[in-house]
């Protein structure tokens, strides 16, 4: 035994020093990356989409890393994405009006996208230390929510940060860093949760990646916090009335229901008996709208308007809706804003201008804005847009500078910024959508008043309705399929001064940070391998 321990001690340092590191490697079992990947995919069901659950979107990132770090690249991507395709399938069915044709093909390419970040992370984590080995993963997400919105025609759809709607606090983040501040937290909550788990928790080795994200996070919730606490929507409210005519005259504008009346037959194609009955029956429904408006002002609203394509007008008729309009306004002496879909008849076919017109108290016309961002498929072929300007109008009033948006056109920050910009007061958004996207495509809406500092008031037909001030609470909602047909009007009493934010003046300066930081830690990583 003796010998033995002086044999021990005969060791030469360095010798020692190696048989110290030596680590024993215990074989783990082959479904534990599998588990991580289910747990990833299940929970992700209920982060976005369909259905949503806040905390769902803190965790699958979490467990998805895990799975991606712990197999082997190619084999690991590629069932990723089989399965988050799967998900999309599942949590966005309905939501994407396409054919099954299309359906599919653009949540393959969502999902794809979706998966790239934690892509970017699973090559370079391998590459870097510390506390930048945790920054790959939110810059990359930054990064890619960012281009997807500037680029894809479904614009900012599938943002994560859209999951965290209701989280005041957090959410006045978008003030500064617009709406993907959400997502660098979270994909830095993802690293660093497995930056400790790989450390095995030792406070040692994961403290500054953990002190960095926990004052960060700190910071933000308590200045959100703060201005909502201290700085809060102040001085005159304008009385604000939206409404909604009866679903009876809206549905004998449509082409189908028509026919069936004149007993028919409709594939498609505008006959004019077809015709005929539609700019007749336009007049009962514009009539309705406007005894609608006249009662809403005689009972104090000053501002008054009717949701997206809630007045369908053959072309023929447009300037008799016009004229209409105009005396109801100035009659009343209100502000009157025409959601308004003017129908063309060419050879048969059916083609539209989706407009939002605002008359002045005097009867005149402030603004008319054609929709920018019909929704891709069957809109987007129907519409007839005659200048792609991407400028949304703006108008000083009494009651503070007015923009307008149609429905769509609020999924594209980009877009929408333009208003803060123009230092509005408040932006007037008529709206339609369907049962799949509700409430979700309201409550998207809706953070686009953090970011431009401006109160949003949104009346959606067959949707949820709502209006929030700059800092994003409810002022007031209606849901279009909880109230009766003859009371689908909501009143809003909205503050007639917005709040200027970074993100309105300067733009998406934190995206671009994003990426530079990401191309940063990209060449520190080609770097070190190449030393390697």
């Amino acid at each position: 035994m003796s010998q033995l321990t002086d044999a021990t001690r005969s060791i030469p340092p360095v010798t020692r020093e190696l048989k110290s590191n030596v680590r024993v490697r215990i074989p783990r079992p082959a479904a534990a990356p599998y588990l991580w990947l289910v747990a990833a995919l299940a929970i992700s069901l209920v982060a976005g989409g369909r259905w949503i659950m806040p905390v769902a979107a803190w965790i699958w990132p979490v467990f998805l890393v895990r799975y991606l770090r712990g197999e082997r690249a190619v084999r690991g991507l590629v069932v990723a994405a089989v399965g988050m395709s799967l998900v999309s399938f599942v949590a966005y069915w309905g939501m994407v009006p396409a054919p099954a044709v299309l359906f599919y093909p653009i949540l393959i390419v969502t999902s794809l996208c979706q998966l790239l970040p934690f892509a970017v992370d699973r090559w370079l984590a391998r590459r870097l230390q510390g506390l930048p080995r945790t920054l790959v993963l939110p810059t990359a997400m930054v990064a890619m929510e960012f281009l997807t919105a500037e680029f894809s025609p479904y614009g900012s759809w599938g943002n994560i940060a859209y999951s965290q709607f209701g989280n005041l606090a957090l959410l006045q983040v978008l003030s500064i860093t617009g709406v993907y501040g959400i997502g660098f937290l979270i994909g830095w909550f993802a690293a660093v949760v497995n930056e400790a788990w790989e450390g095995r928790f030792e406070w040692r080795r994961i403290r500054l990646a953990v002190a960095a994200f926990g004052v960060v996070v700190a910071v933000v919730c308590f200045a959100g916090a703060a201005r909502l606490a201290f700085v809060p929507p102040s001085g005159e409210t304008v009385r604000v009335a939206s409404i909604t005519a009866p679903e009876k005259l809206r549905n004998s504008m449509n082409p189908g229901q028509v026919a069936a009346e004149l007993h028919v037959s409709y594939e498609g194609t505008i006959t004019e008996p077809i015709w005929q009955a539609m700019i007749h029956n336009s007049k009962a429904l514009c009539a309705s709208l406007v005894e609608q408006s006249r009662r809403e002002a005689q009972a104090g609203a000053k501002i008054v308007f009717w949701p997206e394509g809630q007045a369908v007008v053959p072309k023929e008729s447009e300037a008799e809706l016009l004229q209409l309009g105009q005396e109801t306004a100035r009659g009343e002496k209100i502000y009157l804003g025409l959601g308004t879909v003017v129908a063309h008849r060419e050879g048969g076919s059916l083609k539209i201008e989706n407009r939002f017109v605002l008359l002045d108290p005097q009867g005149k016309t402030v603004f008319d804005y054609t929709k920018q961002k019909p929704v891709p498929g069957g809109e987007a072929a129907m519409c007839i847009i005659p200048v792609h300007d991407y400028l949304l109008p703006a108008v000083d009033t009494p009651y503070g500078r007015i923009a307008g948006a149609i429905c769509f056109d609020m999924d594209f920050p980009w877009l929408i910024r333009q208003a803060g910009t123009a230092r509005a007061d408040m932006l007037l958004v008529p709206a339609n959508d369907w049962r799949a996207i509700d409430p979700l495509h309201t409550h998207m809406a809706c953070l686009r008043a953090i970011e431009t500092g401006c109160s949003v008031v949104r009346h959606t037909s067959q949707g949820l309705s709502a209006a929030v001030d700059p800092q994003g609470h409810i002022l007031a909602q209606m849901d279009h399929y909880t109230t009766p047909d003859s009371e689908r009007v909501m009143i809003t009493h909205v503050p007639m001064h917005g709040s200027p934010t970074f993100y309105a003046r300067f733009g998406d300066v934190f995206s671009w940070m994003c990426i530079a930081g990401l191309c940063t830690l990209v060449l520190v990583a080609g770097v070190r391998a190449r030393r390697t």
